[in-house]
Order: C-alpha cells, then structure tokens, then sequence
C-alpha cells in the first residue's frame, strides 16, 4: 500500500509540473462554464442540468487527453524499463497512476463548487443536491479514467489511446440519451439505459442518491481496473 500512495503522491506532482495539467483545467473550466453561464443569462433559469449536460459531453474529450499517457507514454519518455526494474507489482503501479491522477480531477471539479453553490441559492436548493451532485460529477471522472487507464494499457501511442477512449465514452453516453433510447425496442432500453453513464449521473446530479448508481460506478471502476492490471501484465510477459 505504501508503494501505491507512493506512486499515486508523484503522479498527482507531475500532473501540476505538466502544463498538460493546467491546458486541461484551464480549457474545460472555461469551455463548461461559458457554455453554462451563455445558456443561464438567455434563459433565466436557476437550473444546474445544463452545466451537468456539458460536462458530461466535454468530460469525454478532456479526462482522456489527462489519462492517454499514463501508461502508453512511459515508453516514450524511456522510463519504461525504469519502472519494470522496481520491485512493484502491476496493480500497484495502475492503482498508484489510477489515484494519482484522480486525484487532481476531484480537484478540477472542485473548482465547480462556486458556480454550483452559487445557482443552488439563487434556486434555493439544498446542500443535500449538492453534495449529491458533486459526488456523481467526482464518480462520472474517475470512471472516464479508468477507461482511458485501460486503453493506455492496450496501446504504447498516448494518441491512439485518447483516441480509442474518447470513441468508446462518447459511444457509452450517447447510448444513455433519451434520443437514442426512444428509438430502440422497449425490451433492450432497460439494458442499455443501466450501462450508460449518463442515466446514474444525471440521477445524482438531480439530487437523488441511490445505492444502485454507486454500485454501477464502483463497479465499473475496478472492473476497468481489473482490465488495465491484466492487460499491464499480459503486455509484460
């Protein structure tokens, strides 16, 4: 365990000493919010679902290009063989790379946190929604980046797992969407609607905290986990 959080302590510094870091907080918290705040003032609506909309579209673009080389760039960087010589096992190192750059997005979504207090009292909602909303926005993050943590695995191209990542989350959330669902037969809407993210996020975003969306997110994590150690492995072999 001391390994991980070892690990996990140099990945979160080097996503601050990185200027990928800041391109990636600056231009979602500018792009998300401009959108938002753009749609509020025309509008006139004390509603957050908008700005929940927004991140979850944009989210597909900018966790990946965050995760795209946690693993595939190591080799780039000639660090690879670095790594492979410490005495640390597979899952410890994408569990250390996992919470590490994890943590720097809970941050990142941190700085939502005005805008959606803000809205919250010109609304008058309460800290309940809030907090339920801030947990599905931190869950929905960390779930785009075990996906891309896996793709990373599977490729030693930063590019092409940004790539492979972005496709595969832009593919799962637009499957989720009521547009999509209603054109589908009623028999199979139940299945697909379950394994999108947008219907647990949305459903905590509304400020209804229900087990069945976070064990749909905790699953999913350490599923993707699960796949990234036994793709790291079967790569090292």
């Amino acid at each position: 365990m001391k390994k991980v959080w070892t690990l996990a302590k140099k990945e979160f510094g080097e996503m601050f000493k990185s200027p990928i870091g800041y391109v990636f907080a600056g231009l979602f918290l500018i792009v998300s919010l401009w959108l938002y705040w753009q749609d509020f003032f025309v509008i006139g609506l004390t509603d957050l679902s908008g700005l929940w909309n927004n991140l979850l579209f944009l989210m597909a673009f900018f966790v990946p290009a965050v995760g795209m080389g946690l693993i595939a760039d190591e080799k780039k960087k000639g660090t690879w063989e670095t790594l492979l010589s410490l005495p640390i096992k597979e899952k410890e190192l994408v569990w250390g790379k996992f919470l590490g750059s994890g943590l720097f997005l809970v941050v990142v979504m941190a700085l939502f946190l005005p805008t959606v207090i803000s809205v919250s009292v010109l609304g008058q909602v309460d800290l309940g929604v809030i907090f339920s909303s801030f947990l599905g926005i931190c869950l929905l993050a960390l779930s785009f980046l075990a996906t891309t943590l896996f793709f990373s695995t599977l490729s030693e191209n930063g590019v092409v797992a940004f790539l492979l990542a972005m496709v595969f989350l832009v593919i799962n959330s637009f499957l989720g969407g009521v547009q999509f669902l209603s054109r589908i037969p009623l028999l199979v809407r139940g299945v697909v609607s379950y394994f999108s993210f947008s219907s647990h996020f949305m459903g905590l975003a509304s400020g209804v905290l229900r087990l069945e969306d976070l064990l749909f997110f905790g699953s999913y994590i350490l599923v993707f986990i699960s796949f990234s150690i036994l793709a790291l492995k079967a790569r090292n072999d």
